[in-house]
């Protein structure tokens, strides 16, 4: 993957583990998943991975005590939920307005807005899943959509 000059993106402490020894860059790594743990933040945040998908408002203040404590900073993405729908079955949709994954988008802006104002994260844009399975990428290109606009207000 290294050679290739590809990223490398984990979801679990394990698989950073993993990366660690396997001796991946780890300012090629993008740490993801919906429920980090502190343990894992940490680690991550000693690893100095490249970027954290920051899936929720009450990780994002997690992971600025972290940096806070380890006086360091941390690049994030903020993982939306783009309230859009996807032609799969509905345990594996990710993007509509119920889903468990992400931050709404009437609480991104605020969310953004807390991180730029933080000496701690340095947050370097959005990123959203729409599920698995698809037919089709309609539900890619409309997320797209949702996801510039919201761009263009933070700017």
């Amino acid at each position: 993957v290294e050679r290739a000059g590809l990223g490398l993106d984990v979801v679990s402490g394990g698989e950073l583990y993993v990366a660690e020894n396997a001796g991946f860059p780890m300012d090629k790594v993008v740490f993801h998943g919906n429920n980090k743990s502190y343990d894992e933040l940490c680690t991550a945040v000693e690893l100095k991975v490249g970027r954290i998908i920051v899936d929720n408002p009450s990780e994002l203040r997690m992971l600025e005590q972290i940096c806070s404590a380890k006086k360091t900073r941390v690049s994030v993405l903020f993982r939306i939920t783009p309230e859009v729908s996807s032609d799969t079955h509905a345990y594996i949709a990710t993007a509509d307005r119920d889903s468990k994954f992400g931050i709404p988008l009437e609480e991104v802006l605020h969310e953004y807005t807390y991180a730029v104002n933080s000496e701690h994260i340095d947050p370097r844009g959005l990123h959203f899943h729409v599920g698995s399975q698809l037919q089709s990428n309609i539900s890619h290109l409309n997320a797209l959509d949702v996801a510039l606009r919201l761009a263009e207000n933070i700017a």
